[in-house]
């Protein structure tokens, strides 16, 4: 029984230690590629395992369609670069260029250096 309590523990214990390779960051400013995500505009840092949270966006209008209203938006490609007045915002809709700032940031998993990552490495 001990035995069989011991295996159990230690099966337990095994499977919580268990994490993903690379680091979680916060990016106020994110970019995503073939890769994965660039965080805070560090190019030799990449997110391998992607982004679960973003920035939501506000006073947005659509690049191809400047007259087109302002929106609100969830920003999941990137957000960043633009002025100091306007932010450009990506996602499935579109890029967007955001007057009204955005609230939150993205939170990355799996960051690691670029150089660490075998199959992103530059054919030689």
């Amino acid at each position: 029984m001990n035995a069989f309590f011991y295996a159990l523990m230690s099966l337990a214990l095994a499977a919580t230690n268990v994490n993903a390779i690379g680091e979680t960051l916060s990016c106020q400013t994110y970019t995503s590629s073939p890769k994965g995500f660039e965080c805070n505009d560090v190019k030799d840092i990449i997110c391998t395992e992607g982004c679960k949270t973003f920035v939501t966006a506000y006073k947005c209008t659509l690049s191809e369609f400047p007259k087109k209203p302002a929106t609100t938006e969830l920003c999941t490609a990137y957000w960043g670069s633009g002025t100091a007045y306007m932010k450009l915002c990506g996602n499935a809709q579109g890029s967007f260029q955001c007057t009204g700032g955005g609230d939150g940031q993205a939170k990355c998993y799996g960051c690691v250096a670029a150089n660490k990552i075998p199959w992103a490495s530059k054919a030689k």
